[in-house]
């Protein structure tokens, strides 16, 4: 578990100086989650 965290650490590093907008989207990725799962359980509801 500990080298999967690591890589994907590493990875989201890299998707940072390849992709500018990418640690924007990621700051807001828990807000877009809570979102989408509001909605799911909205819709089952």
């Amino acid at each position: 578990m500990v080298s999967v965290g690591l890589l994907a650490a590493g990875s989201v590093r890299h998707a940072e100086r390849k992709f500018k907008g990418f640690g924007e989207v990621m700051r807001r990725a828990p807000y877009i989650s809570c979102a989408v799962l509001v909605l799911i359980s909205a819709y089952m509801a």
